[in-house]
């Protein structure tokens, strides 16, 4: 399960904020079904947060 967290991980492109359009940091990743990754991501500047659809591996 770590692997596959850490593998999804890897390959993140951070999503532009919708208020301020900067990159994005990651914020965490769990792990929603067997094989699919919600990523959640936190502006820096707006204080927004974005949640990834979950990503099949």
């Amino acid at each position: 399960m770590v692997d596959r967290i850490r593998r999804a991980f890897d390959e993140l492109e951070p999503p532009a904020c919708p208020i301020c359009r900067v990159d994005m940091t990651w914020a965490r990743s769990t792990l929603v079904a067997e094989d699919a990754i919600r990523h959640l991501f936190h502006c820096p500047i707006a204080g927004a947060l974005v949640k990834e659809p979950p990503k099949s591996n």
